[in-house]
Order: C-alpha cells, then sequence, then structure tokens
C-alpha cells in the first residue's frame, strides 16, 4: 500500500489469503505488486498472476454523499406497523452509491453528546439506491437477519436531534440537528434530488422515494406559449 510492504500475511485455505497492512493515512491508497512476487494460479501451467495496480479513496470524509438519513417518523400512530404489529417510530437510510456499504459497527443516534448511542450490528448492509428502513422502537433488535431496532425512540419536541454516525464514534455522516416540531403520522426528510433541502411529507414513504407532491409544495407547472 503506497509502496509500503504488508506486514502479515494469514492463510485461511489453500488459495484463500489475507494480506494484512498498517494503517495507511486518510486520502488516496494506491495497492500494487512487486514485479518479483511468486503469485501463480492452480493450472498445470502454474501462470504467473499479472499484478498490475489499482487506488481507492480511505476516509469517513468520503461517505456523506452516499449515506443518508433522508425520512423519519416522530409520530407514527396509524402510518406503518413494524414486524411485531406496533406502530413504532421509524427512520429511513439511503444508499446512492452504486455498491453496498457495511453499517457494521455504524451508530444511530437521537443525543448530540451521546454519539455511539445504537450500534448497528455486522452483517447490516446499505444496498446501492435502495432504502433501509430502521424501526426506533426502544427495544434494542440487532439481529442483521430480521428488523433492526434501535435502544430509543424518537422525540417529537423542536430542537431534537438525529445522526446517523460512521464507525469512530465521532464522525457525523448524515444528520438532523435541531429539527423542527414534528407531528403525528407527518414524516420529515430530505428533497429527493436535493439533499440540502428538508421538510415534512404528509404522504410518508417509508422504504421508498420522498414524495415531490403535497403541502408546502409549489402547484403543477403549466407552460402558456
Amino acid at each position: 500500500l503506497n509502496g509500503t510492504a504488508a506486514t502479515n500475511l494469514l492463510t485461511f485455505a489453500p488459495n484463500v489469503y489475507v494480506f494484512e497492512f498498517s494503517q495507511p493515512t486518510n486520502g488516496d491508497v494506491r495497492v500494487s505488486w512487486v514485479a518479483s512476487h511468486h503469485i501463480t494460479d492452480l493450472s498445470s501451467n502454474s501462470n504467473r498472476f499479472a499484478g498490475g495496480n489499482f487506488s481507492f479513496t480511505l476516509g469517513p470524509q468520503a461517505l456523506p454523499k452516499y449515506i443518508q438519513i433522508t425520512e423519519f417518523m416522530a409520530g407514527n400512530t396509524r402510518t406503518i406497523r413494524d414486524d411485531e404489529g406496533h406502530y413504532s417510530d421509524w427512520i429511513e437510510i439511503y444508499n446512492g452509491g452504486d455498491q453496498p456499504v457495511s453499517l457494521g459497527n455504524w451508530y444511530l443516534t437521537d443525543d448530540p453528546a451521546q454519539l455511539e448511542k445504537w450500534q448497528f450490528p455486522q452483517g447490516a448492509t446499505a444496498f446501492p439506491k435502495s432504502y433501509l428502513l430502521v424501526w426506533a422502537s426502544g427495544e434494542d433488535h440487532r439481529d442483521p437477519a430480521a428488523p433492526l431496532h434501535t435502544s430509543f425512540k424518537l422525540n417529537k419536541n423542536a430542537g431534537s436531534f438525529l445522526g446517523l454516525v460512521y464507525t469512530d464514534g465521532t464522525t457525523v455522516v448524515s444528520s438532523f440537528q435541531s429539527y423542527p416540531q414534528q407531528f403525528d403520522d407527518v414524516s420529515y426528510g430530505r428533497d429527493r434530488l436535493d439533499f440540502a433541502l428538508s421538510g415534512y411529507f404528509d404522504t410518508p414513504t417509508p422504504g421508498l422515494g420522498n414524495s415531490t407532491l403535497g403541502a408546502g409544495f409549489g402547484p403543477e407547472v403549466k407552460f402558456s406559449v
């Protein structure tokens, strides 16, 4: 990595290896192989691995444009039931990228002073161009194969907080800071195209793209000659 050799090599099977490296600094990371390597395939010819290189960007600062809390409801009384048949508060997370993102060890919180309040389990995944619904029921269910429930419920009071936090426990990837008063069965979230815009949705869309019509939206544009 960046011209520094691996520190260790772990063998998990005859043809499964993991190379370990010292933690690189955030930013551009270049992966390459030395010309004198002895990596070959399993054919009778023992063809040498061609090597080459590739690069990627390391750092949680690259995540916000892909992973966002797009909608939440702090007063669910009749909109949608959770897997236990209850009308629980809910949080919707959207992955706008082209690759799945592991949310294992990320956090959700309603307290800016306690960013590690509820942790996603290993195996929790935000799939590309898809929405993940997390129930804010206070039940604390963390089985990645079942619907997820946070250990807290959402606050309807003005000035409340909701945040999605990276695995380091300090980087807030997406948040609603000091959001306004919330109302029963009215969700709050981001504009479908411009995440910088947020507001109420009187037609909630848990697990789907946010509405573009309803209270607070301009009327349909009509053209004339």
